[in-house]
């Protein structure tokens, strides 16, 4: 069941987050999408949920206003009013499937193409590695500083560290950015690799809280820009990162 509401009080991308943050938590809610634009959140819920219910838990938030059912599309149900219908795995992942496609492919090129000169399988398998923990920390660094308070505060809802410390939201995707071009410059640096396991394991961490209490929250892995949902995608999004960390260290250069 799909339905929308009007909820007053946001202003800007990150009240989006926080709103359907809220709204997550909301039991028999499946999804919600806020727009602040037109005051809207659309949720979907395995059954019709109680008004009384749903106001409760925006109440906790005083700068949010849940309307009342006479305003205008109030509780209106749009299943069959040309709703677009759920998203399938595929389409959901398809821009982390589509960059993990192209940093794999890049990665691949720069190695065969050291391997066929030195003539080093060991060698080759580093400068694969490497190649894509650069192409990865500044891709994701990248789409991440597109609206880096959006970013701060979804990336607040579910990592350990931005919740006591909310200002480590903002300084995360220069951290990320950082890494990239250190692996470009030092790719052989054991400390560098320490630096980034510890980075990841907080992380995912913090995503493996979210998605045991299936919490319904947006992954802030790519920023803003796609509404990526909470799943063990980003825990296999993390361990693959982790992994080759680990092999980094041990391999012999």
């Amino acid at each position: 069941m799909t339905t929308i509401y009007r909820v007053y009080g946001m202003t800007c991308e990150a009240c989006e987050y926080q709103v359907k943050h809220i709204f997550g938590k909301i039991e028999n809610v499946s999804g919600a999408l806020a727009n602040h634009k037109n005051n809207t959140v659309i949720i979907e819920s395995t059954k019709e949920l109680e008004f009384e219910k749903i106001k409760s838990h925006l109440n906790q938030f005083p700068k949010y206003q849940f309307s009342n059912f006479s305003d205008e599309n109030i509780g209106l149900k749009i299943d069959d009013k040309g709703n677009e219908g759920t998203k399938t795995k595929l389409e959901t992942y398809k821009p982390l499937l589509l960059i993990f496609g192209i940093i794999t492919a890049v990665s691949a090129i720069v190695s065969l193409n050291y391997s066929s000169s030195v003539h080093n399988n060991t060698s080759s398998v580093m400068v694969f590695m490497n190649v894509f923990m650069a192409g990865f920390f500044l891709i994701f660094s990248f789409f991440k500083l597109l609206n880096l308070k959006a970013f701060a505060s979804s990336f607040a809802m579910y990592d350990i560290v931005a919740k006591k410390w909310p200002f480590w939201g903002y300084l995360y995707p220069f951290i990320e950015l950082g890494l990239g071009f250190l692996y470009i410059l030092f790719a052989h640096n054991i400390m560098l690799n320490i630096f980034m396991l510890i980075l990841m394991a907080i992380g995912t961490f913090g995503v493996a809280q979210s998605v045991l209490k299936k919490q319904k929250i947006q992954c802030a892995c790519l920023g803003t820009v796609f509404d990526l949902p909470m799943s063990n995608v980003t825990i296999i999004e993390n361990s693959i990162m982790i992994t080759m960390g680990i092999f980094m260290l041990f391999l012999k250069y």
